[in-house]
C-alpha cells in the first residue's frame, strides 16, 4: 500500500490545520484537500504528504534555503580550483567530485519542489526568516542506514534501552508516533512492537531521502575536512542498500508499518487519542516544550506513554524555554502527565566516525503516562472556533390560521447523542459567532443584539465547548 493509500484508508488522520476528519485526495492535482477548511497539502513527488499549513510558504523557503546552500557549495569548489603547492591534485579532484555531486542533488530537489509553486510564491518569501529543518541528510544517512559498526552501536544502545523501559509498562503496543523522525531508522527499529509507526520530520530533505532509499540503493561521499590523521580519511564512501536489509530481516520489523510525512509538532494530522506511545529521540532539545506538548497530549490516548531519550542540549535561543529536568517534569505534570521519576542517564557518542572527532551526549531516558486530557482554561482572551458539525431539527404545527414558521420548536443534537431543546435562540447566537473571536468579542457581539447577562453567555459558550460544537 502506498503512503497516500495508507493515509486515505487510515481512520487515524485528520486535517493538520482544523483537525477535521475530512481529508480527500485529488489525483490530478496530487493534493490532499480538507473539505472543512479547504486547506491543501501536496503529495510530494507522489511519495509522501507535506502536512504543513501554508505549505506554499514552507516550500518557497525551502527553495531559497537550498539556493543559499548551493551558493556555499559553489564557493567551496571555487576555493579549491586554484593550484596550491600544498594541495595534492588527486585530493583536490576527490573533494570537487563530492561537492559537484552535492550541487546536482540540490538542483534535483529544487526542481521537485518548484513543481508545487508559482514564481510569486518564491518571490513572496525573499527576505523572510526561514525555518525549514535540516537541508543535508548525509550525516544521518551515514549513521542510520550505512551499517557502520560505530553507528550501529549508538542505535542499539538507544533502541535497547527504550524497549527495555517500555516493555515493563502496562501499555498497549498499538500505534506509536515518532516526532522528528529524521530518516526513520528508529521508526523501523520499533516496528516490531507496534502496529503502526507514524513518523514525521520538519525537514523535507530527511523525508525525501528516506523515501528515495526505499526505492533504490545509494552511494555517496562525505568529506572529513577536520581532525583526520591521513588523506585516506578525507573522503568516506558510504553505501545504502535498504531493500536487502528489509528483505532479510527476520526480527519482526516491517517497513510497511511506517507512515511518514513532512510535518510539524505544532500541527499533527492525527485525530484525538490516536496513539499509544510517543517516542521522542533527540527531539525535545530542538523545540520548546510549550510548542508541542498540547498536540502530544491531544493525540496520545489516556494511559498512553511519552518516552523521552536525549540530552537537554537546547538548540533554540530563548533562555526561559531551556528547561532543567526538574522544570521539564513539572511542565509535563501540568499538562496531565504522571512522570516516572526513576530516570536513567545513558551516554552515547552521537554520529561517531573513524576520525579523531567524538561528540559525546549524556542522554536522559524517562517515561511519562498521560492520565487525563488537557483542559484549557476558558479566559476572556481565549479564542473560540467551530469544532464539529451538529444537526438540528425544527418542529411545529401548520394550518390555515398559522404561518409555516409559527410556534416552531428547534432542538440541537450534539455529537454525543444528547439534545438541546428549545434551541432557537442558541442557533441565532451561533449565527453571530465567527472563528477566531475571543470570549470578550463573543459577549460584545451577542450583547449588541440580545439582552443577556455576560455570565449566561459565558456558561453557554462553556457548554457548547463541552459538547464539541465550539473549541478553544
Amino acid at each position: 500500500m502506498t503512503q497516500v493509500e495508507s493515509i486515505l484508508y487510515s481512520r487515524d488522520f485528520c486535517c493538520p490545520g482544523c483537525k477535521e476528519e475530512t481529508l480527500s485526495y485529488h489525483v490530478e492535482d496530487k493534493l490532499f484537500y480538507c473539505l472543512h477548511c479547504h486547506a491543501e497539502f501536496p503529495n510530494f513527488d507522489e511519495s509522501f504528504p507535506v502536512f504543513v499549513p501554508n505549505y506554499n510558504e514552507y516550500l518557497s523557503n525551502y527553495v531559497l534555503t537550498l539556493e543559499k546552500k548551493k551558493r556555499e557549495v559553489s564557493k567551496n569548489i571555487e576555493r579549491i580550483n586554484p593550484v596550491h603547492p600544498d594541495v595534492h591534485s588527486l585530493k583536490k579532484e576527490k573533494i570537487k567530485d563530492v561537492l559537484e555531486t552535492e550541487i546536482g542533488e540540490i538542483n534535483d530537489l529544487q526542481n521537485k519542489v518548484c513543481k508545487y509553486l508559482l514564481p510569486k510564491d518564491i518571490l513572496g518569501q525573499v527576505g523572510c526568516e526561514a525555518m525549514v529543518g535540516y537541508t543535508d541528510a548525509k550525516q544521518y544517512l551515514l549513521r542510520d542506514w550505512c551499517s557502520f559498526p560505530e553507528s550501529e552501536k549508538e542505535i542499539h544502545i538507544i533502541v535497547n534501552a527504550i524497549k527495555e523501559k517500555i516493555q515493563k509498562l502496562p501499555v498497549k503496543m498499538g500505534n506509536a508516533l515518532i516526532p522528528g523522525c529524521g530518516l526513520a531508522r528508529f521508526a523501523y527499529e520499533f516496528s516490531d512492537i507496534f502496529n503502526k509507526v507514524f513518523s514525521f520530520d520538519y525537514s523535507l530533505s530527511m523525508i525525501d531521502s528516506f523515501s528515495s532509499i526505499l526505492k533504490e540503493r545509494k552511494i555517496f561521499g562525505l568529506i572529513n575536512s577536520k581532525n583526520i590523521v591521513s588523506d585516506s580519511q578525507l573522503i568516506r564512501t558510504c553505501h545504502v542498500n535498504c531493500n536487502g536489509l528489509f528483505e532479510k530481516d527476520s526480527s519482526g520489523k516491517d517497513v510497511s508499518k511506517i507512515i511518514y510525512y513532512v510535518g510539524q509538532a505544532q500541527h499533527i494530522p492525527l485525530k484525538n487519542n490516536t496513539v499509544d506511545a510517543i517516542v521522542s529521540i533527540y527531539f525535545s532539545d530542538v523545540l520548546p516544550l510549550k510548542d508541542y506538548i498540547e498536540e502530544f497530549s491531544r493525540v496520545l490516548k489516556e494511559g498512553g506513554i511519552l518516552v523521552h531519550f536525549g540530552p537537554l542540549d537546547y538548540h533554540f535561543e530563548t533562555f526561559e524555554d531551556r528547561l532543567s529536568l526538574q522544570e521539564l517534569f513539572a511542565g509535563l505534570k501540568s499538562y496531565g502527565f504522571e512522570v516516572d521519576m526513576d530516570y536513567q542517564i545513558i551516554p552515547t557518542n552521537h554520529l561517531e566516525d573513524d576520525t579523531l572527532y567524538l561528540n559525546g551526549y549524556k542522554n536522559i531516558l524517562f517515561t511519562a503516562t498521560k492520565i487525563k486530557d488537557l483542559v484549557k482554561p476558558l479566559l476572556p482572551v481565549s479564542k473560540v472556533y467551530f469544532d464539529k458539525p451538529f444537526s438540528y431539527t425544527s418542529k411545529g404545527i401548520f394550518n390555515s390560521s398559522t404561518d409555516a414558521d409559527h410556534d416552531v420548536e428547534k432542538s440541537i443534537t450534539f455529537s454525543d447523542g444528547s439534545e438541546f431543546e428549545n434551541a432557537g435562540d442558541v442557533l441565532s447566537i451561533l449565527n453571530i459567532l465567527r472563528d477566531g473571536y475571543t470570549i470578550s468579542e463573543c459577549i460584545l457581539k451577542i450583547n449588541e443584539k440580545y439582552s443577556i447577562e455576560d455570565k449566561e453567555i459565558f456558561d453557554l459558550i462553556n457548554l457548547l465547548i463541552k459538547k464539541k460544537v465550539l473549541k478553544v
